[in-house]
């Protein structure tokens, strides 16, 4: 892994997660993150757009253009995994252990 590598993803993203399967309606959460790499270790937050709490990102780590992180909110524990190329990122999130896994979208905040 390069330093170039774990540091494009440093700084602020808006992402957006489609929801909703077989029986709920579609609907689209906006996040910001808020990430920043150390070597293979990644640390932020992640908040609800418009909300001002945000969560903590815990066990984060980053494998060249490649991350994956948790957040825990109450008894919630969301697994969040995903690629980043230049100023577009991509992935999925889920509930820790659930058999699907909502893909998201986003781009850097400038």
């Amino acid at each position: 892994m390069s330093v170039a590598s774990a540091a494009s993803i440093d700084g602020k993203w808006s992402v957006d997660v489609q929801t909703g399967g077989k029986k709920a309606a579609a609907k689209k959460l906006t996040f910001v993150m808020d990430l920043k790499s150390s070597g293979d270790a990644l640390s932020g937050t992640v908040s609800a757009e418009g909300k001002a709490r945000s969560v903590s990102v815990a066990e984060g780590k980053v494998t060249g253009d490649s991350f994956r992180f948790v957040t825990v909110q109450g008894d919630n524990k969301v697994v969040w995994s995903g690629t980043v190329k230049g100023d577009a990122i991509s992935g999925s999130r889920g509930r820790d252990g659930a058999k699907r896994a909502p893909s998201f979208t986003g781009s850097r905040v400038k």
